[in-house]
């Protein structure tokens, strides 16, 4: 059975406590589906994760270049942006060397990586009223 974790956050400073949560949670090797809508914060959440597990360089979205690799503890960390994709197939992709490090992905559905593949999904909304933002963590099975 799936666990759910729910949080808000009104702002960054407690977007990356949210941040420190999820991060303790995921390990190398784990692939984290991320949703939201375009805006919604995954890239911001990306920065937040990477900070709370020591990583001192900058963090960019991946929606031009499709992929970002960031080295932690000797380790990868991929950051996969799939909005501009619309299904590349999941040759592309070297899933040996993704399973090496930890796999972000937004916008999973156009990249071709299976969904069985992930432990984790990550949803993020926000409330247009009060501009909060609410993240869930859910581990799997979630598909």
């Amino acid at each position: 059975m799936a666990e759910t974790l729910e949080w808000t956050a009104a702002d960054l400073d407690e977007l990356q406590k949210v941040a420190e949560r999820i991060a303790s949670r995921i390990q190398m090797g784990d692939w984290v589906w991320m949703e939201g809508d375009l805006g919604a914060g995954k890239t911001a959440l990306v920065r937040a994760l990477m900070k709370a597990w020591g990583y001192q360089g900058e963090v960019t979205s991946p929606t031009y270049l499709i992929m970002n690799e960031y080295e932690l503890w000797g380790r990868r960390v991929f950051h996969i942006d799939g909005f501009r994709l619309d299904g590349r197939p999941a040759d592309v992709w070297d899933p040996a060397a993704l399973e090496q490090g930890i796999c972000l992905v937004e916008w999973p559905q156009n990249t071709g990586l299976k969904p069985s593949r992930f432990q984790w999904k990550i949803e993020i909304s926000v409330d247009s009223q009060t501009n909060q933002r609410l993240i869930r963590l859910i581990s799997k099975p979630f598909c």
